[in-house]
């Protein structure tokens, strides 16, 4: 018989004992060892004898017995059961396994770890694999977080973002898409798979360059193919023309080219051509009042040859599906908009994701121009830190030395020349 057996056995036999056992447990619990003192009150006078025989002394008439941990080692110092485990022994006193609340928590990481490398190893060079192995290897908050993740979850999480619709270069609603997916329409509404989802997408576009991943969850979610709804994702158009797939103009967008009149389109409409024509000279405007007033010059004068494409402030995704379906081989893609952190961050995408695209009036002078007595804050001051491409380089520090803002529409007369050269 251990020495931890023999011990549990003799404290077992002290039933009056069960008070400090319990105080004793609770402590072990706590912090896998015991400090300090432990106080017990109204001693009956059974735990009274019951404590003097174990501890020696005498606690007769003591209704509030004070142990501390010294006393304790002291007493067992003069025994047999000086070496006993404190654990070992409580839990042969209690007849079930006695734990420290760290010791748990270590055994339960170890739990969680090894459920996470199990999918992780499942899941090999998969999007989703990268992403949890990149997460293994950080080793950070959110590599914990995961592992406290169920496995259906991060299975469920696994499926869905290996199977968006941008690997595939396509939409989908996002009802329709976990549906199909997951097998549950709402999956992605809310909760943990949703949660993963939006954290590895902004890894992912981080990885790919995109520098706009602190935007929203939804903003997220359209980059990688999922959306809402695709009615309110829209984008203006002048003169662009819409072609099927047969090769034979959308009548609906030919209708408004033929009319000269700009054309509200939304996704569903740019998802229904396969490609889209444009006159040699694309600009692409971040105001819709100027995008108007440009429109209502061309209706009146089609000598220019230009088409227009607002994105209505930062581009949505309909903006980036037109311009994937754009017929490239004679026309020459310009943008111009607003100077301020926002407009000089939409600039920037457009620079990073649109080959070939040149500035338009959106130089130091063009800035002096339109610059306006409205001033941007600290916040927004760090958005416009974050605009490292070398062809807005200039413009950045002007705006970082005036901390003003400058907008379009001070630069219309300037448009109006229509110098796309």
């Amino acid at each position: 018989m251990s020495a931890e057996q023999e011990f549990a056995d003799y404290l077992r036999s002290k039933p009056a004992l069960e008070p400090f056992l319990q105080a004793l447990k609770h402590r072990f619990e706590q912090a896998g060892v015991w400090r300090g003192k432990i106080v017990l009150e109204d001693c009956s006078p059974a735990l009274q004898e019951a404590m003097a025989e174990l501890l020696g002394g005498s606690y007769w008439g003591q209704s509030t017995i004070t142990v501390t941990a010294g006393q304790w080692r002291k007493a067992l110092s003069k025994t047999r059961f000086e070496d006993c485990d404190l654990g070992q022994t409580l839990s042969l006193v209690f007849g079930q396994k006695i734990e420290s609340r760290k010791t748990l928590r270590q055994l339960q990481l170890q739990l969680n770890q090894e459920r996470f490398q199990q999918v992780l190893e499942r899941e090999g060079d998969s999007p989703a694999g990268l992403w949890l192995r990149w997460l293994k290897q950080e080793q950070g908050a959110l590599y914990t977080s995961c592992c406290n993740e169920t496995t259906e979850t991060l299975c469920k999480f696994a499926e869905a973002f290996n199977a968006l619709p941008m690997r595939r270069h396509q939409v989908e609603l996002t009802s329709v898409f976990a549906g199909r997916v997951l097998q549950d329409p709402h999956a992605l509404d809310q909760g943990r798979v949703k949660r993963l989802l939006v954290q590895a997408l902004r890894w992912q576009l981080l990885q790919e360059g995109n520098r706009d991943v602190s935007k929203a969850d939804s903003w997220i979610l359209e980059q990688g193919g999922l959306f809402r709804d695709q009615v309110s994702n829209r984008c203006l158009t002048y003169g662009l023309t819409g072609i099927l797939s047969e090769g034979t103009e959308h009548p609906g967008w030919a209708g408004f080219v033929k009319q000269g009149e700009p054309f509200s389109a939304t996704l569903i409409n740019i998802l229904e051509v396969k490609q889209i024509r444009s006159e040699a000279r694309l600009v692409i405007l971040e105001n819709p009042s100027v995008f108007e007033h440009l429109a209502s010059v061309l209706k009146g004068d089609s000598s220019h040859a230009v088409s227009l494409l607002c994105s209505e402030g930062q581009p949505a995704q309909c903006v980036w599906q037109l311009l994937q379906r754009l017929d490239r081989r004679t026309v020459q893609i310009w943008y111009c908009g607003d100077f301020d952190p926002e407009g000089l961050q939409m600039a920037q995408r457009m620079l990073d994701q649109v080959p070939g695209l040149k500035l338009w009036h959106y130089t130091v002078q063009d800035y002096d121009k339109a610059i306006s007595e409205k001033h941007f804050d600290e916040r927004r001051r760090r958005i416009l830190e974050s605009c490292t491409h070398e062809g807005l380089a200039q413009i950045r520090d002007r705006m970082m030395e005036s901390l003003r803002c400058g907008y379009q529409e001070k630069l219309l007369e300037d448009y109006l020349q229509w110098d796309l050269e």
